[in-house]
């Protein structure tokens, strides 16, 4: 590389470095909202970039194929049709024939060793998601995060599925936004 070339490198790293040292914090981190996150320290003048999730991944769908759905999108969409329709084709023949008695409901639920095993894995699943979809639903700003909260009514088989589609076409639509796509 010649002197001007190498001058010049030198000159576009110091204006590049002079950019993120504005963006960061007193601390060297680097927070690059919506691509992942960075750390970057200065010695002297120069900028050491240690890591960095930023690097668009180009999409790879077939011709025609709109780039802003993940591949996941279908497979979340699925798991909430599932996620409803299984839970609901056992609840609602006892719901018919025994009609909304709770004492029985809890008298059968913990009937067994295998139901109580059961009913406790759907409780302690249904809060580990309330508190998923409330933390990551407010970390990303997501519109209409609490609505996987509501279907908790029908169990954690559909809030779950139903947070993570929201928590893909929101993150699309960031990337959209953004220009990556």
């Amino acid at each position: 590389m010649g002197a001007p070339a190498a001058g010049h490198a030198k000159a576009e790293r110091s204006a590049r470095a002079e950019r993120v040292m504005g963006a960061m914090g007193p601390c060297g981190v680097m927070q690059i909202t919506g691509h992942g996150c960075g750390l970057a320290t200065m010695a002297g003048s120069q900028m050491h970039h240690i890591h960095a999730a930023t690097a668009p991944v180009p999409p790879t769908g077939r011709r025609g194929q709109d780039h802003t759905e993940s591949p996941m999108q279908p497979i979340y969409l699925l798991l909430c049709l599932a996620g409803t329709a299984l839970p609901l084709s056992q609840f609602v023949p006892w719901l018919a024939s025994h009609g909304l008695d709770s004492p029985l409901l809890l008298q059968q639920a913990s009937a067994s060793p295998i139901a109580a095993f059961a009913w406790a894995d759907v409780l302690v699943s249904g809060i580990a998601v309330a508190v998923f979809v409330v933390v990551e639903g407010r970390r990303l700003a997501m519109p209409r995060w609490w609505l996987p909260l509501c279907c908790l009514a029908v169990g954690p088989s559909l809030a779950l599925p139903l947070f993570l589609l929201l928590r893909e076409r929101h993150l699309a639509a960031g990337r959209l936004r953004a220009g990556v796509e």
